[in-house]
């Protein structure tokens, strides 16, 4: 999953260092920290990452949406994701997510 496009705040919102290094980059290799949503607020294990809203959507074809807590500037916060699939040639190549704070 590579990012094509974000917004600024988009990136601020998920602690992204900016849409023009984040563009072109794999979606949790350009700076996404995600942590699950115990007590410790470990770091999602690569088998949970799988089940995130923009991933599953493309795994699924089908809409996917979830709540997101990503670390950024030493806090935790929790993010709404929405995404829906993108098709070429009526295969999946790619996710749309919209996020929210909450």
């Amino acid at each position: 999953m590579t990012i094509v496009a974000a917004s600024a705040s988009c990136c601020a919102l998920l602690g992204l260092s900016d849409q023009r290094t984040a563009v072109g980059r794999p979606l949790l290799d350009a700076g996404l920290r995600l942590v699950d949503f115990t007590a410790a607020r470990s770091e999602l294990a690569e088998t949970e990452v799988d089940k995130i809203p923009p991933l599953l959507a493309v795994t699924s074809g089908r809409q996917a949406r979830g709540l997101l807590r990503v670390h950024r500037d030493n806090a935790n916060d929790t993010v709404d994701a929405i995404a829906t699939p993108l098709l070429l040639d009526g295969k999946v190549a790619g996710s749309l997510t919209f996020f929210a704070p909450v």
